[in-house]
């Protein structure tokens, strides 16, 4: 399985904005098997790994209003949000990104609430 140039291009961006601004981030999803498992030898070795539709991120910070920085810094640098999409949700051209944030100041009692639907 060929991983996707638009992946890799996000997947690039992403890991040069956070290293750059000293953001701890993991990759997650369907992804990681795909990367260590089918990329590991040319042509992947047929574990049936699917080809994703999606980037899943989680990033260590420690208030929102951190997070709010971040997708404005990353809407600078070309990504986008679209309207009716989830808050986590951001778009490198048409390839949708699933930020997640993590941290004392955002996860209260091991519940991630979003501020602005209050969804859980």
């Amino acid at each position: 399985m060929e991983l996707d140039s638009t992946l890799a291009e996000v997947m690039g961006l992403l890991n040069t904005f956070f290293q750059e601004n000293d953001v701890r981030f993991v990759v997650f999803g369907a992804v990681v098997p795909m990367l260590l498992i089918e990329l590991k030898d040319k042509g992947g070795i047929g574990y049936g790994i699917r080809q994703t539709k999606d980037l899943d991120c989680v990033i260590q910070i420690e208030s929102w209003r951190e997070y709010k920085t971040i997708q404005i810094r990353l809407m600078e640098k070309g990504f986008s949000r679209k309207s009716g999409e989830p808050e986590h949700r951001l778009f490198f051209q048409d390839f949708p990104v699933d930020l997640i944030p993590f941290g004392t100041g955002i996860v209260r009692n091991d519940i991630l609430t979003w501020p602005e639907t209050e969804r859980q």
